[in-house]
C-alpha cells in the first residue's frame, strides 16, 4: 500500500505545494474505521475527527455536501485498486462544506464509503482516505491532514450481525434530533444492501424524523416487492392527488410515487411492475 500513500501525497503536493506541515500539536485530524470486521452488505463507515486546541479559529473545507474534498483508494481482496470517482454535480440544495471551529471545538464527521464504492464479496480490503484540502488557521498557516490507511475484513453474510447493525442505526434515528446525526444514520441504513433492511427502513419512515429522502432512496435501490409495498403505503397517506407539497404527507407521497415509477421502469419482475402501475396514479 506504499504506492497508494505515495499517490495521495503526490496529488496533495501537486495541488497545494510542498510547504504545508502534515500536522500540528494544536490542530489534530484523525480517522477511524467504525468496525474492522463487517458482515457482507453492512455499511462501511469511516469517522473523521478534528480537534482545534489552537488559540485561534480554523476552517475546514470539506467540499460540497462535506464529501467532495476527500480522496479514497480501495484495494479489493483480488488486489485490484479502485479510486473514488469525482462526485457528480447535482442541482438543488447542498451543503457547501466549509466548517469553522473555534478554539477548543471539535468536529466529528461520518464518511460512508458505500456512497462511492462497492464491496463485492467477503475478503480483506485496504483503504486509504485523506482530506485533500488543507486545514486553514486564522493566522494564514495551513495544515495538511495525514492520509489514513487501514485494513478490514468483510465476512460472509451474517443475518444476526446485519439485524444488529440495522437496529443500532434505527435507534440512532429514533433517539436524536440532531439533523446531521439523523441523516448520517439514515444514509448508512439506506446503504445496507440486503433484503433484511426493508422493515427497518419502514420503521425509520415512521419515526417522524424527516429522513424521507435517504430512506426512500434506499427503498428504491432495493427495488423488491417488500420495498414497493412500503412505498405504496406511503403514497396512500396523501388525502388528495396530486398531493400538496405544503404538507409532510404530501411530500412523502410525492417522493414515494417517484420511487415507485423508478422501480416499475427498472424491475425485471413484470408482476410487480403491473401491480405498481395499477396502484399508483
Amino acid at each position: 500500500m506504499r504506492c497508494l500513500a505515495s499517490l495521495l501525497l503526490v496529488v496533495s503536493t501537486a495541488f497545494w505545494g510542498d510547504r504545508l506541515p502534515a500536522q500540528t500539536e494544536e490542530v489534530s485530524a484523525s480517522y477511524s474505521l467504525e468496525s474492522s470486521a463487517l458482515s457482507q452488505h453492512e455499511p462501511v463507515i469511516v469517522r473523521f475527527d478534528v480537534r482545534n486546541e489552537a488559540m485561534q479559529p480554523i476552517t475546514l473545507r470539506l467540499g460540497r455536501d462535506r464529501k467532495e474534498n476527500f480522496s479514497f483508494l480501495i484495494q479489493w481482496p483480488d488486489g485490484s485498486k479502485h479510486e473514488r470517482p469525482p462526485s457528480p454535480r447535482r442541482d438543488g440544495a447542498f451543503d457547501p462544506g466549509n466548517v469553522d471551529l473555534g478554539p477548543g471545538e471539535r468536529l466529528r464527521h461520518q464518511l460512508l464509503l458505500n456512497e462511492w464504492a462497492v464491496f463485492p464479496g467477503p475478503g480483506e480490503y485496504e483503504i486509504e482516505v485523506q482530506l485533500l484540502a488543507p486545514i486553514e488557521l486564522r493566522s494564514g498557516e495551513k495544515v495538511l491532514s495525514k492520509p489514513y490507511h487501514t485494513r478490514f475484513k468483510v465476512l460472509p453474510r451474517d443475518e444476526a450481525q446485519l439485524r444488529a447493525a440495522c437496529e443500532r442505526l434505527v435507534q440512532q434515528i429514533e433517539g436524536t434530533f440532531v439533523v446531521r446525526d439523523l441523516h448520517g444514520a439514515a444514509s448508512a441504513l439506506a446503504h445496507v444492501d440486503d433484503p433484511i433492511v426493508v422493515p427497518y427502513l419502514e420503521r425509520a419512515l415512521q419515526s417522524g424524523k424527516y429522513v424521507e429522502q435517504p430512506i426512500i432512496e434506499g427503498l428504491t435501490r432495493m427495488g423488491s416487492e417488500a420495498a414497493a409495498q412500503v412505498l405504496m403505503a406511503v403514497v396512500k397517506e396523501s388525502p388528495a392527488w396530486p398531493p400538496s407539497q405544503d404538507t409532510m404527507a404530501g411530500t412523502r407521497a410525492t417522493l414515494a410515487w417517484q420511487a415507485l415509477h423508478t422501480i416499475a421502469a427498472t424491475t425485471s419482475n413484470e408482476r410487480l411492475k403491473q401491480e405498481i402501475l395499477r396502484s399508483v396514479p
